[in-house]
């Protein structure tokens, strides 16, 4: 049978997230705003050390490129590979160990994945689960970028413009949905500021505040999704979208104006009030959520230290 390339979980993309976070933990794990200790062991990337790696990605490969697996992990699990593969080759130890040399035709091949699919899609995907398109093109977008893979940043630029540049108003007051563990318009909010040019703002928060007008309204109140029944692997989500918020308000802190001290300390403020309310439950609860939340929880950390250089530099 197939054996993934990184497991340790029963889900390959949980595999995959997973790993991403490991890949980077001594940088995410702790933090002076939420000093916790987690007990978390992983051996999923001691795999890339076996002298059979290197056919496991080949094995892998073969499953992605299956005509009935085109839509296998897209663009969710696709989006966290580039990641993970990114955040192997910043590792101190990648050099010696060669981990992203192993997985390189993997994330080579995602990267064909997402040129092929995207001219295709004639609608954005908005849902706050795994399709979403405004997730699935961020990760991308930034290994696009990092690797100077030009034909697939200006896809992504192209497809994500046509589909958001004109969208006013999102409804931030209807999220978020019972299973939502993304947010779909803080997720096009984070796309779209990642594809402005943060030199000349000005062009992307007037479009910022017409699409997200409640956000910059003193009196709209953003609360953390709440979680009833921690068992439902469906409802537990909700402890999801808490981190996958915070990690998209952290981000947008730096297409702010710098002198705009006022909403950046509020977006700073919201975050960190959506990650106290899941964070107790990432460890020591139940599988349904304690299995992937950690990766949720140590990304929001990482963007959440990023946001507060951005903040703190003039």
């Amino acid at each position: 049978g197939w054996v993934p390339t990184i497991s340790g979980a029963d889900d390959l993309v949980i595999d995959y997230e997973t790993a991403e976070r490991l890949a980077n933990l001594p940088l995410t794990c702790y933090n002076q705003e939420f000093p916790h200790k987690f007990g978390i062991t992983y051996n999923g990337i001691e795999e890339l050390k076996s002298p059979h790696a290197e056919d496991k990605v080949a094995v892998e490969m073969e499953v992605f490129r299956q005509e009935h697996n085109k839509i296998f992990e897209r663009t969710y699990g696709w989006a966290w590979f580039l990641k993970l593969h990114d955040e192997l080759e910043q590792n101190p130890q990648n050099q010696e160990r060669g981990w992203s040399r192993i997985l390189q035709p993997m994330a080579d091949l995602l990267v064909q994945n997402y040129q092929n699919f995207l001219p295709s899609l004639a609608y954005p995907i908005r849902a706050g689960e795994h399709p979403n398109t405004a997730f699935g093109l961020i990760f991308a977008y930034e290994y696009a970028q990092k690797h100077d893979l030009e034909e697939l940043a200006d896809l992504i630029a192209f497809n994500a413009t046509g589909h958001f540049q004109s969208d006013v108003d999102c409804p931030l007051n209807w999220e978020p949905s019972g299973s939502d563990f993304l947010s779909p318009c803080l997720q096009e909010a984070e796309l779209m500021g990642k594809l402005s040019d943060l030199d000349q703002p000005d062009e992307f928060n007037e479009w910022f505040q017409k699409f997200l007008p409640n956000l910059f309204d003193p009196d709209f109140i953003l609360e953390p999704g709440h979680v009833i029944d921690r068992t439902d692997g469906k409802l537990v989500h909700l402890d999801g979208v808490n981190f996958s918020r915070a990690w998209n308000l952290y981000s947008l802190i730096k297409t702010l104006p710098k002198n705009d001290t006022m909403n950046r300390a509020k977006f700073l403020s919201l975050g960190d009030e959506h990650i106290r309310e899941s964070m107790e439950f990432v460890v020591g609860s139940d599988y349904a959520g304690a299995h992937w939340l950690a990766s949720f929880l140590f990304y929001a950390l990482q963007v959440r230290e990023h946001a507060l250089e951005d903040m703190f530099t003039y």
